[in-house]
Parts: C-alpha cells; structure tokens; sequence
C-alpha cells in the first residue's frame, strides 16, 4: 500500500499526491506485480471538476497552495496507467463529477467506481468530515463490514453504497440534485475478481474457524 497525501501533517513525511509521483507509483508496483494476474486497486479523493471554456478534461484536484500542482486529467491517468502496462484494475474515484472518468478509463480488464455522474455533485468534503458520503458509505458500512462475514464483492459493496447515500442525501441534501454514484465493470475484470473473492473467502473462513478453536479450548 502507497500513500500519496497533500497535506501539511503529511509533508514531511509522506509523497505529495500529483501525476508524477503517481506515474512513478505506477511504474514501481509494475516491476513487483505480476501484471497479467495480480490487481491494482486505486482510490484517488479530492476536488473534481468538469471540461469548461478553461478546461478540456474531466480533473480531479492535487491544488496544495502555495505549491501549485497540476491537477491529475482523465487522460494523462488513463494514458499513465497504460504505459506502466498494469492490466487489472480497480479504479475508485471519489470527487465531483467523477463520473466523467467512466468512459476514459473503462475497458474489459477495468472495475470503474465514482461518487458522482459526470454531471453532478458529490457531498460531505468538508474539514469537518472524518469521510465523505462515498467514502463512508462504501468503505465503512458496505465493503467493511461485508469483509467481516467473508463477503469481499466490491460490486455489491458499491450498490449497497449506492443506497446509504440515496437514503442520506434525500435528508441532508434535499436541496440539491442526487450524486448518483456510477459504476462499469468489464467482463475480464469480474472475472478475476470473482477468483479474488473465493481466495479471500477462503482464508477469512480459515482464520475464523481458527479463532473459533482457540475461544473453545
């Protein structure tokens, strides 16, 4: 696990969050992994925005004043990821107008999730939040707790997702358009998902069996 952070606790002793320490991410993991097998599961969360008259890409924000970092473009990611020639991909992007990243970066090996369409919003990024509605809703009550029982689906996790943050932006955000979290899944990436699941299940099903033996002895 790599951490790329833009924070001022963080500058000391964490690498800035920007497309070139990322693409040199990218290029590190490739030489560990096994690209036709293994899986790179990417979260990137930050500000997004959409093309304007200023801008022609779907971006999500690395802004880290006073430095002034290019922001990270649907392009240049998919256009990094490629030239590491990491194949198997989970790609999780949580900002507004996420959703625009859909359809640059999906392809049959990819799982694309977003915390907002294109066209919309995402809410709860704010300095007062621990998470935002996304990151709450998919990491902490869905894939979380679904990884307690031995269900490790991402897919399932993201439409249970999906459901918390209808349900809290129908109060909380009332005003406002829905985000409408998206997702794409391609047929070769489920696929080797699936096989990811059984293994994980598997060794969750072990361990408890193991802790359950020790309670009883």
């Amino acid at each position: 696990s790599i951490l790329l952070v833009n924070h001022k606790k963080t500058l000391a002793t964490l690498p800035l969050g920007n497309l070139p320490n990322l693409s040199a991410v990218f290029d590190g993991i490739a030489k560990k992994m096994n690209k036709d097998d293994d899986i790179l599961i990417l979260f990137l969360s930050s500000h997004g925005s959409a093309p304007s008259k200023d801008q022609e890409d779907y971006e999500i924000s690395t802004d880290f004043y006073p430095l002034e970092l290019n922001n990270i473009e649907a392009k240049k990611l998919k256009a990094e990821l490629d030239l590491s020639g990491i194949k198997n991909r989970v790609i999780i992007v949580s900002s507004c107008h996420s959703g625009g990243f859909i359809d640059v970066l999906k392809d049959e090996n990819s799982l694309i999730m977003t915390a907002a369409r294109r066209d919309r919003s995402s809410f709860g990024c704010s300095n007062d939040e621990k998470y935002t509605y996304f990151g709450d809703a998919y990491f902490v009550q869905s894939l979380s707790k679904a990884a307690t029982k031995g269900d490790f689906d991402f897919s399932l996790a993201f439409e249970n997702a999906k459901k918390i943050i209808s349900q809290k932006e129908s109060v909380q955000q009332k005003d406002s358009p829905p985000s409408e979290p998206q997702i794409f899944e391609g047929v070769a990436i489920k696929a080797k998902l699936a096989a990811l699941q059984a293994r994980l299940r598997a060794v969750s099903y072990t361990h408890l069996r193991a802790h359950e033996t020790k309670a009883n002895l």
